[in-house]
This record gives structure tokens, sequence and C-alpha cells, in this order.
């Protein structure tokens, strides 16, 4: 694959996807199958600044630095549904399982979304450090890592009540 400048590859939980952000081609995604690398389709996505693949590749996450997170299906090349929040988001992340978003944003909290309703199940104050700029999910599912503006690493636990 040539493109102008990756910005972004994420591959998808089941491996069967790659996702590259085409920073120079107006944030395209480009989509290639991981086997043969084929290419597999794009979807524009002005204004993106981070990925999120669902484990089972079913979907795709995209945070923008206005006020929305928006979800595709990577099958279909099409949007399923969009997130409107009250602060920017500037990085997103799956959850352990895939069953929710993690939307760090620019008032320093990380919201808590589930997928399949898009209903805010928490919301993690961080707005002492500043704009969140990075996220990761610990491999066992039990933390929540987030880089901030202000150049500190701070981590939240997570309580999974199901």
């Amino acid at each position: 694959m040539t493109t102008n400048s990756i910005s972004e590859v994420i591959v998808s939980g089941d491996g069967s996807r790659i996702g590259a952000l085409d920073f120079m081609a107006n944030h395209r995604l480009v989509i290639l199958d991981w086997e043969t690398l084929a290419r597999l389709g794009e979807i524009d996505l002005p204004g993106c600044e981070s990925l999120a693949a669902g484990p089972d590749g079913s979907w795709i996450a995209s945070a923008s630095g206005k006020r929305r997170l928006t979800v595709f299906d990577p099958a279909r090349l099409a949007v399923s549904r969009t997130f409107h929040l009250d602060a920017g988001v500037r990085v997103v992340e799956s959850g352990p399982g895939g069953r929710h978003l993690l939307a760090g944003c620019s008032d320093g909290s990380i919201r808590i979304i589930e997928v399949a309703s898009g209903d805010e199940v928490a919301r993690l104050d961080g707005s002492a450090w500043g704009p969140v700029t990075s996220l990761s999910v610990e491999d066992d599912g039990a933390l929540i890592l987030a880089g901030t503006a202000a150049g500190l690493v701070v981590a939240w636990p997570i309580v999974d009540d199901e």
C-alpha cells in the first residue's frame, strides 16, 4: 500500500483487517485484508485524530477533535452510529471485550460509552491533568491508562459490574 503519510494504523481484534489512516489525503481510512493486503475500501474521516477497532473486526471508531465519536461498519464502509459529546474527543480506544468505547477528551475526562446503545455509562474526571492525549487498556482489562497534556500517565481501575 502506498499513501502520502500514515498517521495511525489499527488491526482488528480478530486479525482479519488493517486500517491505515492517510493523514495527507484528508484523513482517509484505507481498509486492507490482513492476509492478502488487498484494498477492501476507503472511508473519508475529515478531522480524525484517533482510531480504535472492535475486537471482532465488526466496527471501527473514529475520534475527531470535534465533540463526536463515529462508529463505522468496515464491511459496508458505512457509518453505523455517531455519538455526540459535550467535550472535544482527542483519542478513542476499545474497552475490554469491545462492549465500550473509551473517549479521551479535551476537558481531561475519559468517557466510557456503550457501543450498542450510545449511552455514557461512566465518566472519569482527569480535569486537573489537562486534555487526554493517549489511552490504553491493560491486557487483562483491569486498568485504563491515560496520557495527558501535562506529561503524566494516570491509571484508573476498571470495575465490571456485569
